[in-house]
């Protein structure tokens, strides 16, 4: 569990996550999971206002991003 808070709070604290935010202010986390083949977790929030899931993946230093509308 601690993991995923200090994986919680590297993300919000990255340019990556901050940059989403401004843009997606009502958006709030719905899930986390970690993926275990290669060990980092995926963090997913959405936006009600766009009715859009987006995902963060941990990788090393950065994070990627996947935005995906929900149906």
């Amino acid at each position: 569990m601690q993991e995923l808070i200090k994986s919680i709070k590297n993300l919000e604290n990255s340019k990556e996550f901050k940059e989403y935010k401004k843009k997606n202010k009502n958006s709030y986390l719905t899930s986390a999971f970690l993926m275990t083949d290669i060990e980092n977790w995926q963090i997913d929030y959405y936006n009600p206002a766009t009715r859009k899931l987006t995902s963060f993946l941990s990788l090393l230093f950065c994070f990627l991003v996947k935005e995906k509308p929900s149906r």
